[in-house]
């Protein structure tokens, strides 16, 4: 809805943006030490976890947490995270559970645009 509302009023669209690359623990078999559920921010040889000057750099986000919440659903697959993240228009500010260190947290962020 958020987005066909952003095409209909501006005549353009372009995607709600986090910065992110990660593995999602709910398709892979249990890695020790890590949730059950959630999305590991773990970079790639092409790509880091956090993308400098985005959206998730700017609210602290590292390589190694685990997002297990955005704006308070549970990140276990029901719905899956691009559609999630789709749903908010940009400039929304959302709060993320993160696990960290072994310990739950939460993070603020302001969702951006799409470069």
């Amino acid at each position: 809805q958020n987005a066909l509302r952003q095409y209909l009023d501006s005549q353009e669209y372009s995607p709600t943006w986090l910065g992110i690359n990660f593995m999602d623990l709910n398709r892979t078999a249990p890695i020790s030490s890590q949730p059950t559920f959630g999305l590991l921010l773990t970079q790639t040889k092409s790509r880091p976890a956090v993308l400098s000057k985005s959206p998730a750099a700017l609210s602290g986000l590292k390589e190694g947490d685990v997002l297990i919440s955005f704006d308070r659903r549970r990140l276990d697959s029901t719905i899956p995270f691009q559609l999630l993240l789709q749903r908010y228009p940009q400039g929304a500010e959302i709060e993320l559970g993160v696990i960290r260190e072994g310990k739950e947290q939460s993070v603020s962020v302001i969702l951006g645009k799409q470069p």
